[in-house]
């Protein structure tokens, strides 16, 4: 026989709405997750650019330890790269540094790291200049026009 409270209890249960996502709340999260994502490969495009410059850097580090061999050996800096005992400055590079050269301006032992890449405007530089005041040589790290943002922490 028919029992009323079995046919009462699965009618209740067809009835129910089932749960889940408009069409209007799927494109809303979708339309976030772009967002968030544009955001993060900008983030990521500007760490590549400040990884690729600081490489530049290390570059220059074999020259830092050059100047400073040749100013506690002789008393003064290298004038040049030859002064120093450096190969010339277009043959210490990689593939985003064109030259480390070692020069006078603005003074006597500046390391100069120019760069070539696409996001940087051409020549933009790298100035590693000396200071022997103290007994030591302490390094200051200038540049001529590039983006403060795009130095390393070590320049800013």
């Amino acid at each position: 026989m028919l029992d009323y409270n079995y046919l009462k209890k699965n009618s209740a249960l067809q009835s129910r709405k089932q749960a889940g996502f408009t069409l209007i709340e799927l494109m809303i999260i979708i339309a976030i997750i772009a967002i968030l994502v544009n955001l993060a490969m900008v983030s990521y495009k500007d760490y590549l650019v400040r990884s690729k410059i600081s490489g530049g850097l290390v570059l220059a580090s074999a020259a830092k330890s050059a100047v400073g061999e040749h100013f506690a050996n002789n008393g003064i800096m290298p004038q040049d790269n030859s002064e120093a005992g450096l190969a010339p400055a277009n043959t210490i590079t990689n593939d985003y540094v064109i030259s480390v050269s070692v020069g006078t301006v603005p003074t006597t032992g500046t390391i100069t790291i120019t760069y070539d890449m696409p996001e940087l405007d051409p020549g933009d530089s790298i100035l590693l200049s000396p200071d022997s005041t103290a007994g030591a040589i302490q390094w200051t790290c200038l540049s001529n026009n590039m983006n403060r943002m795009m130095l390393p922490s070590s320049c800013r």
